[in-house]
């Protein structure tokens, strides 16, 4: 456990090049897979700007596919926290997003979930804004408190506020 908080940490990265660059310190869980609506393995896209990498294909500036192992997140969620736990995510999978999230919705593993930091990409998938409303809708709907940025983000501009205690 982090020393100012007793939660459990999972670092999710897909990305076997920058796996290493993830800190490893006591209560920080690593997991080097792509996070995906299910469990196998999936097309992964190393761009020339590692943070850029991705599961949805790009031309412009993607140097190599490769396979990496992927899991279903919305039932590892399920498998691994409570309804009365209070789960914190950060979402940043370049485009993923939308697959995860339309499971998660449908198979209601999104209502594990009370505060939900995410980065929409849009423009990688051909998303309407109507789409997107749709599944804000229905993610808010659901009870999670939902940011458009990341943690890190919300952290840096002093946006991130605690969670209340219990």
């Amino acid at each position: 456990m982090y020393k100012r908080y007793p939660w459990r940490f999972y670092a999710i990265e897909a990305n076997p090049k920058i796996i290493d660059r993830i800190p490893h310190k006591p209560g920080i869980e690593i997991v080097n897979k792509a996070i995906a609506a299910s469990d196998g393995y999936i097309t992964f896209f190393l761009d020339e700007a590692d943070g850029l990498s991705t599961l949805i294909a790009k031309t412009t500036t993607t140097v190599e596919e490769i396979r990496v192992p992927s899991f279903d997140f919305g039932r590892w969620i399920k498998d691994n926290f409570r309804k009365e736990d209070y789960v914190i995510v950060s979402f940043d999978i370049q485009g993923a997003e939308y697959g995860v999230l339309d499971k998660m919705i449908k198979d209601r593993s999104i209502k594990y979930i009370d505060r939900f930091c995410i980065e929409f990409h849009p423009h990688l998938v051909k998303r309407t804004q109507r789409d997107d409303r749709r599944m804000i809708m229905s993610i808010e709907a659901a009870g999670v408190e939902l940011f458009y940025d990341s943690v890190d983000s919300l952290a840096a501009n002093n946006r991130w506020r605690d969670p209340p205690a219990d």
